[in-house]
């Protein structure tokens, strides 16, 4: 998505990599702020006290420091071309926690491009490229949260299955035939994941995606 000064963008939530948070114009956010904003991005219209539970199971944190913390988060972001910020204010105390969906999040780009690229085929192998470059690391990074764990499988899966098809588009005989290509889908993968790639890739995908960049000389 190509930014100008006449058309500002919204913040982007990043966690395919250490969760942070790009393109904020309020105060300074750092990974507690980006947690904080991957948790309401992704776990919407939660109550405060599960956000409570969910940010620090073994320290359960009170409404008081919930409306503090996430306060910090609303300056951090600040408000939208339109004026409203990006941290809903609640209109009662009954009213749900939410992020603004105009906060843009790069696993969701990432499931747009695998998407395209799927439905039109190995004509458009350079957008699954595309998306995995956008992959910094082990989905949010290497000390999440419980309630991020099923959902870093889930990403982890997916970008297996994106090097994994890339690697098969990039071996196939034809003018997309480029063995480099594929062998960088993989080994990009397996560097930037690591562990996470044997340990938590659904059964039989890592071994499938070495294998195709492996078995050509």
């Amino acid at each position: 998505m190509p930014q100008t000064a006449a058309e500002p963008q919204s913040p982007i939530l990043s966690v395919l990599g250490t969760v942070q948070i790009i393109g904020a114009t309020g105060s300074s956010s750092g990974p507690r702020e980006a947690q904080r904003a991957a948790l309401l991005h992704f776990r919407p219209g939660r109550s405060a006290d599960t956000l409570c539970t969910d940010m620090d199971p073994l320290n359960l944190w009170t409404h008081r420091t919930l409306n503090t913390r996430l306060g910090d988060l609303r300056r951090a972001l600040c408000d939208d071309p339109e004026g409203n910020p990006y941290v809903p204010r609640r209109a009662s105390l009954d009213d749900p926690y939410t992020l603004s969906p105009e906060v843009r999040c790069d696993w969701n780009e990432f499931k747009a491009l695998a998407e395209d690229a799927l439905v039109n085929g190995p004509a458009d192998v350079t957008l699954l490229e595309e998306a995995l470059s956008m992959v910094r690391g082990r989905p949010f990074g290497t000390h999440l949260l419980p309630w991020a764990e099923p959902l870093a499988q889930e990403m982890i899966t997916r970008i297996i299955d994106v090097a994994h098809t890339v690697a098969q588009w990039r071996t196939e005989s034809g003018h997309r035939h480029d063995l480099v290509a594929a062998r960088q889908a993989v080994s990009a993968v397996l560097r930037l994941l690591g562990d996470a790639v044997v340990a938590g890739g659904d059964q039989g995908q890592t071994p499938n995606v070495i294998a195709t960049s492996q078995s050509h000389p």
